[in-house]
């Protein structure tokens, strides 16, 4: 026998702890998938699965429930070559086909629901609280008989027009809410598409298929019982434990990334300082520049003051000058103009006196001016 490949679930609660082998027959050339417990404490959990075989097949004849038997303490399953439900959902994405991806997921419900007389009302219980949390928002609704709680797309396979369940690990024999059933096994697709949420959102989904409860309601009760399969009864979890592991080193590669980011930074801030730094020798340079033309000129301004200053002292002692020059001419004329007055008198005397009319009057008789 040939082991193909393993996958160990032991993230989960010790009880619930598997490990999956799909391997080969040399002699036959056949493929088996292989289950064993990974814990003894899982080997009732195991045990289940071949009562959950004969359940579903029971209440869901629409689909082939996959061959399964148990050797010694391993489940030997038949491996189904086909197209997974998963893989039609992809295609529909791919090629932007809401119609098609509606349509699968109507598909995907009918094969979650079985059989009508699957049907029931649902009416809380302990277990249903133990497993996933408060019942009260569900009570009343419609319900499943029996759930395959594990007939998601990845799980269903066509084999031509059939569809097999290949896994069915987690099944209720007691009812379950329908529309919580519905949505766990449809949401799990949006878990491995990427952006399938752009394309078809998953509340438009449920709308189609008439899931009437709220998303946050049926959310609350799927993190319920996730927590239910991974903790152990003291309240501890590998699952946390690895899942810590793993964030830690994730966190490590993005603190790794952000170094370098940071180190990008660092060294475009050398660049800028350096620039910077060129910036202000500059400045510098054109500060001396700015600084000698001032004492330059502060210079120069003085020496002009000092000359208007002369000038103005000139001027000064020049206008001082004109007035005094101008009152010597006011004084020489009004000293011209007085002896002016004077002589003026004087002819007028002369004139007028009797003697010079004497003499005018012998003057004009022997004819001389």
């Amino acid at each position: 026998m040939k082991k193909l490949m393993m996958k160990f679930s032991d993230e989960r609660n010790r009880r619930f702890s598997i490990k999956t082998t799909i391997a080969l027959d040399d002699e036959s050339g056949e493929k088996f998938v292989l289950k064993e417990a990974a814990f003894p404490e899982g080997q009732g959990h195991l045990n289940s699965i071949l009562y959950y075989r004969d359940l579903l097949t029971e209440y869901y004849p629409s689909v082939t429930v996959c061959p399964v038997e148990k050797r010694q303490d391993t489940l030997w399953f038949a491996f189904i070559s086909g197209e997974s439900l998963e893989e039609m959902y992809r295609r529909s994405a791919k090629e932007k086909d809401r119609e098609k991806f509606l349509a699968l997921a109507r598909i995907h419900r009918e094969l979650i629901e079985g059989r009508e007389e699957n049907r029931c009302e649902f009416h809380s219980f302990g277990d249903f609280e133990r497993i996933f949390g408060d019942g009260e928002p569900f009570e009343g609704s419609a319900g499943l008989r029996v759930s395959n709680f594990d007939a998601t797309a990845g799980n269903i396979i066509y084999r031509g027009a059939e569809p097999v369940f290949i896994d069915y690990e987690w099944v209720f024999d007691k009812p379950l809410p329908r529309d919580l059933v519905v949505y766990h096994c449809i949401r799990d697709v949006y878990f491995h598409i990427s952006k399938l949420e752009e394309f078809v959102s998953l509340q438009e989904v449920m709308d189609t298929l008439g899931i009437q409860t709220e998303i946050e309601v049926m959310e609350k009760a799927y993190r319920h019982f996730h927590s239910y399969v991974v903790k152990e009864a003291d309240g501890k979890s590998f699952g946390a434990m690895k899942a810590g592991a793993l964030k830690g080193t994730r966190d490590a590669q993005e603190l790794q990334k952000e170094i370098d980011s940071l180190k990008a930074q660092l060294r475009e801030c050398e660049k800028n300082w350096q620039e910077c730094a060129e910036n202000w020798k500059a400045s510098v340079k054109a500060n001396d520049e700015i600084s000698a033309y001032w004492k330059e000129s502060s210079r120069a301004n003085f020496q002009l003051g000092q000359q208007i200053n002369k000038l103005q002292e000139q001027l000064a002692a020049q206008d001082g000058h004109h007035q005094e020059h101008v009152r010597q001419l006011e004084a020489a004329v009004q000293e011209q103009a007085r002896q002016s007055e004077v002589w003026r008198v004087a002819y007028e005397t002369v004139i007028n006196s009797k003697t010079w009319r004497a003499a005018n009057k012998v003057k004009r008789a022997l004819g001389k001016k």
